[in-house]
Parts: structure tokens; sequence; C-alpha cells
């Protein structure tokens, strides 16, 4: 889903940076499929590298002054940049993400909001999938050399360090909850999930229920 994820974005001014972290992952494939996509770059590190060493690597290789973290097994819509670039414009913030989110339980259908009431505010913590950060953070903290909670570690570090961060907005993005848990590092059940959440709907196509009308 990455390279149908980056295709989609409207913003123009971007680039994919994909680093293979599995050894049985072939990285001549993976070059072989970013060729039918514009601005794609590949590589790979051994297995043993971390995943905050992977991020600092790709990071090293970014050409743009934003650094956005996608998560492959999740979904962004077609305006997920362009309005987060538009936050950067009138919110006095170096990081940003979502800490309120659309959720998709693809097991039993249902669309719904998960925490509720935590957008348009600073905050000490975004998930790991929405952040997105001006390049020059990366030059006074990096992501630390752990794989567990990677997010966690930097975002207290940046925090420590003075850099401000800023939940925006529910919209353009879902996290998909596979129906195959095993797909997931993020282990609650669907039915503890669901405690947490607003449901709004169950449908089989979310897409044009995350846009903001």
């Amino acid at each position: 889903m990455i390279f149908e994820n980056y295709q989609r974005q409207n913003y123009p001014n971007k680039e994919l940076i994909i680093v293979l972290n599995n050894d049985k992952m072939s990285l001549e494939e993976w070059r072989l499929k970013a060729k039918n996509y514009e601005n794609v770059q590949v590589f790979q590190l051994p297995e043993s590298a971390t995943l905050g060493e992977c991020r600092n690597f790709g990071i090293q290789h970014a050409q743009y002054d934003y650094i956005a973290n996608f998560d492959d097994d999740d979904y962004y819509g077609p305006n997920y940049l362009v309005n987060a670039m538009k936050i950067f414009e009138y919110i006095d913030a170096d990081i940003i993400g979502k800490l309120t989110t659309y959720i998709y339980f693809e097991e039993s259908k249902k669309f719904g909001i998960y925490l509720y009431n935590r957008e348009n505010q600073y905050v000490r913590h975004v998930p790991d999938a929405t952040i997105i950060a001006k390049k020059h953070v990366f030059d006074k903290v990096k992501f630390p050399s752990i794989t567990l909670g990677v997010e966690k570690v930097f975002l207290r570090n940046c925090l420590r360090k003075g850099f401000k961060l800023y939940s925006g907005d529910r919209f353009d993005y879902v996290i998909i909850r596979k129906a195959n848990k095993n797909e997931h590092t993020w282990q609650d059940s669907d039915h503890d999930l669901l405690k947490t959440c607003k449901v709004l709907a169950e449908t089989s196509n979310f897409t044009d229920l995350v846009e903001r009308k």
C-alpha cells in the first residue's frame, strides 16, 4: 500500500524513500517496482539495524525540508500532505501529527473516530504513522537506536529540546486494523479498541468519509 499512498498524494513536491529492513526482501525487486513511480529511492539495511537507525538513514537521503512518516498498513487520503503543510503556515510548530484519528476495523467493517477531542491543539505525543517534522529538527534530535517505542522516545527528546508538537484534525488519515492481528505490532484486541472509539458507520468503503467537507 505504500506506493498507492504515495501516488495518491496531491502535494507536488514529494519524494518517497523506502528503507528495507528484512534480509529476505529483494532490493532489486523493490527498485523495479519503484520505477513505476516518480522520485522514489529504495535502500536496504541489514536486518540487525533498528527501526530508529533505518529512519535516520532515510532522513539523510531526503532532499526536502519536511519529513513525513507513512505506515504502509494505513490509509492516507489525497490531500493528507497538502492539508498538513497548511498547518505549518499558520501554527507555530516544529512537528505535527494526528492524535485524534479515524480508524477502520476490517473484520467488523466498523469505521469510527479514535481518541475523540484531541484535535487542533498542542500535545505531547502523536501516533508514529502521522509524524511530520521540519527537517532541521533532526539536526538536534535523532531517532533512538531502538525498534519498539521509537517515536515515544523521539518526541519526548524533541519536547525537551524545546520543539513544539501540534495535533491537527482527524481528516485524510485512517488507521487500518487488519482482520489478521498477527500483522500488527499494536496488540490490543479490536474489542478493547472499540471501547475507546466513536463508531460512525459500518461500511466497505470509507474513503469518502475521511475527506474534509
